[in-house]
C-alpha cells in the first residue's frame, strides 16, 4: 500500500505544473528590456523618456508619457523567435510578456502584438512607416489604476535577481496562439486619459517576452501520456 501511495504521489508531483515567472528555457526575446540604448530595438513616438530616480538598483531608464491629460507616448519593438524556442513544423505559440509598470490616476497601458506569419520574411525595420504590414494582430489588453485587464499582478514570481522598483508592480501576461509566426511585433501606448481632470502616471520598464513554439494539443495529451507510463514503470520496477 504505501509502495501504491509513493507512486500516486510522484506521478502527482511529476504531472504539477511548475511554478515559475518565465517560460523555462526561454530567453528574453527583447534586446533592451530597461531602455538603456533607445537606438538599440525601439520605435519611439511621443513624449521622451525620463529617469525615474526613485527606482534603485534597476539599470537604464522607464518609459514615461508625462503626467497630463493627453500626454502619450507610442513605442513598439520587433523579437525574432528564431534564437529561442522556435519550431517552425509546430502549429501553436506559447507567449510569456512581463514588464515593471506603475499606474496612477488616470494613466493607462495598451498592450498590442502584431506578428508575421511568414519565416522568409527578413527581419523588418523598427520603423512602422517602412515596415511590411503584419499578418496578424493580438491583442493583450488595456491595463489601468483600477483594473490590469487580461493581466496578473504577480510579484511573487520574481526571481532573487530583481528588485521590484517602489510603487511598482509585476505586470504578467499570458496566452497561447493558434499559430506560431517567428516574428512579433510588442506595441505598447502608455499616457493619460485626454479626458482626465487630475492626470496621472503609466511608467513601465524591464519588458520581458518569452515564447515557445507547441505541438498540437493532441500531439501534447499523448507525449505527456507517454512520459507518465514511462515515469510509473520506472518508479513501479524501483519499487518492486
Amino acid at each position: 500500500m504505501k509502495k501504491v501511495a509513493a507512486v500516486l504521489f510522484l506521478l502527482a508531483f511529476a504531472c504539477a505544473p511548475a511554478m515559475a515567472r518565465s517560460i523555462q528555457g526561454a530567453p528574453n526575446e527583447v534586446q533592451d528590456p530597461y531602455f538603456e540604448d533607445i537606438q538599440n530595438s525601439w520605435y519611439v513616438q511621443g513624449n521622451a523618456w525620463s529617469v525615474y530616480s526613485n527606482a534603485p538598483n534597476l539599470p537604464g531608464f522607464t518609459m514615461d508619457p508625462g503626467r497630463l491629460a493627453g500626454d502619450m507616448v507610442f513605442m513598439r519593438t520587433i523579437v525574432d523567435d528564431y534564437d529561442g524556442l522556435w519550431v517552425p513544423d509546430y502549429n501553436s505559440k506559447e507567449i510569456d510578456l512581463t514588464f515593471f509598470a506603475h499606474i496612477a490616476g488616470d494613466g493607462y497601458i495598451d498592450v498590442t502584438f502584431d506578428y508575421y506569419d511568414d519565416e522568409n520574411i527578413p527581419r523588418p525595420e523598427n520603423d512602422p512607416a517602412i515596415s511590411p504590414l503584419p499578418d496578424g494582430y493580438e491583442s493583450g489588453g488595456i491595463l489601468t489604476a483600477s483594473d490590469p485587464g487580461v493581466f496578473e499582478i504577480r510579484n511573487d514570481l520574481l526571481r532573487p535577481d530583481e528588485n521590484l522598483p517602489p510603487g511598482f508592480d509585476l505586470y504578467m501576461f499570458h496566452d497561447v496562439w493558434d499559430h506560431q509566426p517567428r516574428w512579433v511585433s510588442i506595441e505598447i501606448t502608455a499616457g493619460i486619459d485626454p479626458a482626465s481632470q487630475n492626470g496621472g502616471e503609466a511608467l513601465l520598464t524591464g519588458v520581458d517576452f518569452e515564447a515557445q513554439c507547441v505541438p498540437e494539443p493532441g500531439a501534447m495529451l499523448l507525449f505527456g501520456f507517454s512520459g507518465v507510463l514511462f515515469l510509473y514503470k520506472k518508479i513501479k520496477n524501483h519499487l518492486s
